[in-house]
């Protein structure tokens, strides 16, 4: 499974309970230059400059908030508060690892391939250093597989690997 920031997580939300993706192993996720979005690095913390929230619904994966840091532009302009990109809107975000906007109201399919790992429940470990999360440091684990976006399998992983 490939490897995230994993102070700054992308989440997945699958019947109504968020996750935080802690492996990936696939292609298609969202890139946001396929919408002309340039997301630079947000903080140490998120060097690829973007997080991304996904939901499955009605079984597809879908992209339904990214959030930002104050340097990303859309089509070379500098984010503002209102401001329409890719028919969602920008608004302000704290707490996110230092970004600042989110935009939000999107219902964008994602053509994922792949498998997710996705946990919840976060056990903290003085052991493991805090930029490394990976599934067995949650309490509860789902491997969601998808096919072009649509969700293939779901399968209880929590007690994989103890």
């Amino acid at each position: 499974m490939g490897a995230m920031t994993a102070q700054a997580p992308d989440f997945v939300t699958v019947e109504g309970v968020e996750y935080a993706i802690c492996g990936i192993d696939g292609q298609g996720l969202f890139n946001p230059w396929s919408i002309s979005l340039a997301a630079p690095m947000i903080s140490t913390a998120c060097r690829r400059g973007h997080i991304d929230r996904y939901t499955v619904a009605d079984g597809r994966l879908r992209l339904s908030a990214v959030a930002v840091g104050s340097m990303a532009t859309h089509e070379g302009r500098a984010l503002e508060e209102g401001m329409s990109v890719a028919g969602g809107r920008v608004v302000p975000v704290e707490g996110w690892w230092g970004a600042t906007w989110q935009i939000i109201g999107w219902d964008l399919a994602v053509p994922f391939t792949g498998t997710l790992l996705a946990g919840r429940d976060l056990v903290p470990d003085p052991a493991v250093p805090p930029r490394s999360h990976p599934a067995v440091r949650y309490r509860t684990v789902w491997e969601f597989a998808f096919d072009e976006g649509r969700l293939s399998a779901a399968l209880d992983r929590s007690d994989a690997g103890r």
